[in-house]
């Protein structure tokens, strides 16, 4: 009587498939600068100027601050961020700046030099990004996300978590 190969298969796609579920993440996530979902080249510039102001966190830009900063990081433990992350990893570096209150509705978009998570806080609640593109082996960005803001009075939380380095280099623009 001959014996099925099926079971065996089937138990070798079981152990292998966790394997292949990291490397399909990463493929999802695109390598190198034009597998961005939108073009970064701008930003990009921007994250990479000399001389980019640095500040502190806990900072507040006023609607005239540059577009582009150096935001100084802490331990994540030492952060004293004022809202929870929306996804906390208790690792790393972390930081916040508060924002001028959006004068009109708009999207903002929030581009990155490195890997963080990245919470934005309008009246007291946290927003869902409405578009994200993540890139590795760029020299450009390393990740961009899309808020969309409404006008009114109350500034703005922009939280970073999770960083590697106790530095990140962040462009604020309006996205179309």
């Amino acid at each position: 009587m001959r014996r099925s190969r099926l079971p065996l298969l089937i138990l070798g796609f079981a152990l292998v498939q966790p394997l292949l579920l990291p490397a399909a993440a990463a493929a999802a996530e695109g390598s190198g600068c034009a597998a961005a979902a939108w073009p970064l080249e701008a930003e990009g510039a921007r994250l990479q100027a000399a001389g980019l102001p640095r500040l502190a966190s806990g900072a507040t830009l006023a609607a005239d601050s540059p577009t582009a900063f150096a935001l100084a990081l802490v331990p994540a433990g030492e952060a004293g961020l004022p809202t929870p992350p929306e996804r906390a990893s208790g690792a790393g570096f972390a930081g916040f700046v508060r924002l001028a209150p959006p004068r009109q509705d708009g999207v903002l978009q929030i581009t990155l030099d490195q890997g963080a998570w990245i919470d934005l806080v309008q009246d007291g609640k946290p927003l869902k990004p409405t578009a994200f593109t993540g890139v590795r082996d760029c020299p450009l960005a390393r990740k961009s996300v899309r808020f969309s803001l409404k006008a009114g009075d109350a500034p703005v939380l922009l939280q970073v978590s999770g960083a590697a380095a106790d530095t990140l280099r962040l462009a604020l623009t309006a996205a179309p």
